[in-house]
């Protein structure tokens, strides 16, 4: 797939879990190439793991950035282990993240060009706060 960066969508995603035993949330913010804001969101999504809430928050920025039309995107994410995974089809998930990981391989391919990039915790600020939104949004 020859990508280039001009005219890519970018989806920055997060989650937030109050506790072992809370609730947990997932974010995202999406940007146009120039840095404008497109679209955001913030979901609860009950108690749940790390990983399953991270691979959760991927698989939604995929489902909205696919109704709205979008054909390049990027998908940035904390979490290393979803990312490589989204990037190597051969790569065989987790059994709790298999499902999820599935989904996103299914949604990914209504994209002309994907990619998924790992991002540090403090790059994602924005998707974070929407996260800690969605813990309240159950």
């Amino acid at each position: 797939m020859d990508c280039h960066l001009d005219g890519f969508v970018k989806f920055n995603v997060d989650v937030v879990s109050h506790g072992n035993l809370d609730s947990a949330g997932i974010g995202g913010v999406c940007r146009d190439h120039n840095s404008v804001f497109l679209c955001c969101f913030a979901k609860g999504i009950g108690w749940n793991y790390a990983l399953v809430a991270k691979t959760l928050a991927i698989r939604r920025a995929l489902v909205i950035a696919g109704s709205m039309g979008i054909k390049k995107l990027i998908i940035e994410s904390d979490n290393m282990l979803v990312v490589n995974l989204l990037k190597d089809a051969k790569k065989a998930p987790p059994w709790r993240i298999a499902s999820i990981i599935e989904d996103c391989r299914i949604y990914s391919q209504a994209f002309d060009c994907i990619l998924y990039h790992h991002s540090l915790r403090e790059a994602n600020s924005v998707a974070n706060c929407l996260a800690s939104l969605g813990t309240n949004a159950q």
